[in-house]
């Protein structure tokens, strides 16, 4: 080895020892700043909280605060908690009460960092149309945003524009308002965000984009640790991939709800009408977006016509999409219809599962007042048929009476 070499190593060592003795430095005085906010609360550390406390954060959160930036702890109420205050309520922000205590339970570093430096990034928000009271709402739900790293957030806008083919403002105000805090990320994991769905879902890459331009918070979520607990409770009662694919593509936040309170509670309405497993896949392949509505109510409607579950699980089978139905525009007036003017009854319903998805104006009124004016007698289900051929003829034979 040459004496240039040897010298070379030798400063390369002093450098790491310096290096390492300064980390330790940095770690001891993080340590005794949270045994003194533990164990000692100074007047400073006392005049803090009782500040913080007055513009309405909690006891916990206080303390959530100092533990997680003990350097507050040698922070000065006057020099360094109020300007920042002010400068969250003041006309570039306008945050109300709520905002800045949320602003800080998130992100309580915000007190250490340079005012002047978050303008820069203002401006990138205002930019994407990111202004007013959304800006107060974005900037207090993910602070981080206010000193983000701009370059790095210039690539992800250009992502989200060429890959999500939304170069719009106002769709990119929508998109960054939803998640602003993937503007803290790398356009990769964007992209592997997309390849999950392409990958789990069986969703092309097309559709994969297109459900992120939907529902634009799937970028929000770690997908192996949120969604694929959602696609396996589908899983788990009988969804084919391609079943799910399209309750994806239709719903995407479906990949976020809660497995019991949600998914699993939207399924047992199925199961509790005695809806076998095995016709679960017929029936959501049908209506994709059953699991963004409340069908709660239209069940109990149902119900409530004189209908037994088993007739109502026959119903759903043949016909799912009277789960979407308007109670007040369609299924009260058809029904109000059915047995105050045709006289029909829950048993004569049974023999219509269709009957709710006729359009009433069009189709069930005229054949009804058709059939009166000629004084024509035929049962109910003959009368509206129209996927039955037996009960077509069976009607015109009645008619040529």
């Amino acid at each position: 080895m040459s004496k240039k070499q040897g010298q070379g190593q030798q400063g390369r060592r002093r450098y790491y020892s310096q290096a390492r003795k300064e980390e330790d430095r940095r770690q001891r005085k993080h340590v005794e700043r949270r045994r003194a906010v533990q164990t000692e609360p100074n007047s400073k550390l006392l005049d803090m909280l009782d500040y913080l406390r007055e513009i309405g954060l909690s006891i916990e959160d206080c303390g959530r605060v100092v533990q997680k930036r003990p350097q507050v702890v040698d922070l000065d109420v006057r020099k360094d908690i109020e300007p920042c205050l002010h400068f969250l309520a003041g006309p570039v922000f306008g945050m109300n009460e709520k905002q800045i205590a949320r602003t800080i339970r998130n992100a309580p570093q915000i007190f250490m960092k340079s005012r002047s430096s978050m303008l820069p990034r203002i401006d990138f928000l205002k930019r994407l149309g990111i202004e007013g009271p959304e800006l107060a709402n974005v900037a207090s739900s993910r602070p981080h945003v206010l000193w983000m790293d701009l370059s790095n957030a210039k690539r992800v806008v250009d992502w989200v524009k060429i890959e999500l083919e939304m170069d719009d403002k106002k769709n990119l105000a929508r998109f960054f308002s939803a998640v602003p805090q993937v503007l803290l990320e790398s356009p990769r994991r964007l992209e592997m965000t997309i390849n999950w769905f392409k990958d789990n879902v069986g969703l092309s890459e097309t559709q994969a984009k297109k459900a992120g331009e939907k529902w634009p918070y799937v970028f929000g979520y770690k997908p192996d640790s949120t969604f694929t607990s959602r696609i396996e409770c589908l899983e788990s009662y009988g969804l084919s991939k391609e079943t799910i694919g399209r309750v994806v593509e239709s719903t995407p936040k479906v990949v976020a709800m809660s497995v019991s309170a949600q998914l699993g509670k939207q399924m047992d309405v199925f199961i509790d009408l005695g809806i076998h497993e095995e016709n679960l896949d017929k029936i959501i392949s049908t209506v994709p977006t059953f699991f963004g509505t409340c069908p709660q109510a239209r069940i109990e409607f149902f119900l409530s016509t004189g209908l037994d579950k088993g007739s109502l699980a026959e119903m759903i089978e043949a016909q799912p999409g009277i789960l979407f139905l308007s109670l007040k525009a369609n299924l009260r007036p058809k029904w109000e219809y059915f047995t105050k003017v045709m006289g029909g009854s829950a048993e004569d319903l049974k023999l219509i599962p269709g009957y709710f998805v006729l359009n009433l104006e069009q189709r069930i009124m005229p054949r009804f007042a058709f059939c009166c004016s000629r004084s024509v007698s035929a049962p109910i289900k003959d009368m509206v048929s129209t996927s039955e051929k037996q009960g077509i003829r069976s009607s015109r034979r009645s008619f040529s009476r």
